[in-house]
């Protein structure tokens, strides 16, 4: 049986988004190898980088692989790997205490609300909002997962919340697989590039939905990271995006490498200031 080895990188955090990337291409479509996800110099992790590992591993079961961890030098970080791989073959991931941080992973294959209000959840332990924001933030990440499940081409997705070291921010990621937010914009509105497509989605409020309700989910989720002051990226085809309302930061561009999927990663931040107290009034629901 032949190797073939996945390096993933020293911080895995939305900056290295081109390592997980290039894993998910090395991966992808391959059959009957020994896979090795060398992990040897990562010294930090990510909800992004639980959500890819996870996937990777799901992608890689699928073609009968065979698969072996080369653990963190990193004892703490090392120790966080162990825990998630325990529970890498169960279906529901079911959550974990991490560090005494709480950390919600779940691999979700159908229309269920509860792996939602368990997120939830894990905000309120974290940040005091409002009833308001905190409904706000359910219909955002709702959103988030009917276009993974009714839009992607795969019947799955990944999420995962969690705050990690000393970050101000607690994250929350939704990964899948499947076609990609550009492809379907492009087919529709004839862009030459990726990059331009989610542009248009995310400065021209695009949306493929004609002569029916909904369609503004990512207009939406710019409101609710600007009244908190929080950041959003998002990867999808060859195009990737960063918003940064607590600096003021918004831009796209092209990725390194195309990736067959989207992922979407939501930071609010925890810093006291930056949640309102006066959130209460409802943003207009658009779905």
């Amino acid at each position: 049986m032949s190797e073939l080895y996945v390096h993933f990188p020293k911080q895995a955090t939305a900056v290295y988004i081109d390592n997980f990337l290039k894993a998910v291409r090395d991966v992808r479509g391959i059959s009957n190898t020994k896979m090795v996800f060398d992990l040897r110099n990562t010294s930090e992790l990510s909800s992004i980088f639980v959500c890819f590992i996870c996937g990777l591993v799901d992608l890689a079961r699928e073609f009968n692989n065979k698969i072996e961890f080369l653990m963190p030098a990193h004892r703490k970080t090392a120790d966080t790997l162990r825990a998630i791989k325990k529970i890498v073959p169960q279906v529901g991931r079911p959550p974990l205490m991490l560090a005494e941080k709480m950390c919600q992973l779940r691999k979700i294959t159908s229309h269920n609300s509860q792996p939602i209000e368990d997120i939830i959840t894990l905000i309120g332990h974290h940040l005091k909002l409002s009833p308001s924001l905190q409904e706000d933030i359910q219909l955002l990440l709702n959103e988030l997962l009917t276009n993974a499940i009714d839009h992607g081409g795969r019947e799955e997705c990944y999420v995962c919340a969690g705050k990690w070291g000393k970050s101000n921010f607690v994250h929350f990621t939704v990964l899948d697989f499947g076609v990609g937010i550009p492809a379907k914009i492009r087919s529709m509105f004839k862009f030459d590039h990726d990059s331009s497509a989610i542009q248009g989605l995310l400065q021209q409020g695009l949306t493929t939905r004609v002569g029916r309700e909904g369609g503004n989910g990512y207009k939406f989720i710019q409101e609710v990271m600007r009244r908190t002051n929080g950041r959003f990226y998002v990867y999808s085809g060859d195009a990737k995006a960063a918003y940064k309302y607590d600096r003021g930061e918004y831009g796209s561009k092209k990725a390194r490498r195309p990736f067959g999927g989207t992922c979407v990663d939501l930071a609010f931040n925890l810093t006291p200031r930056n949640i309102p107290e006066n959130y209460e009034d409802h943003i207009e629901e658009i779905f």
